[in-house]
């Protein structure tokens, strides 16, 4: 009696199925690391605050940064993932 490999498991044997797998591998690395070859971010060299404000007045951020060489776009601050604080160039 012999036992014949069904659904996936036959696709798996197939020397076309071999040959698709090395080449998606390579296209997704492809797509991967142009995402991550295109995205810029700002280097943040200094932070300051106030170490105690009340609930209801002022306070002042300070936050010194570095663009290496990019231009700035835009910068956002988060509190417990809410944004606060957009600017917009």
């Amino acid at each position: 009696m012999r036992i014949r490999p069904v659904g996936s498991q036959r696709a798996m044997g197939n020397p076309i199925w071999k040959s698709i797998v090395p080449r998606f591998r390579l296209l997704i690395l492809c797509v991967l690391y142009r995402i991550v070859s295109n995205s810029y971010c700002i280097k943040l060299t200094k932070f300051k605050m106030k170490e105690i404000t009340f609930v209801g007045s002022t306070t002042t951020l300070e936050c010194n940064y570095d663009l290496e060489g990019e231009q700035l776009y835009s910068i956002k601050w988060y509190k417990d993932r809410n944004e606060f604080y957009r600017f917009l160039s």
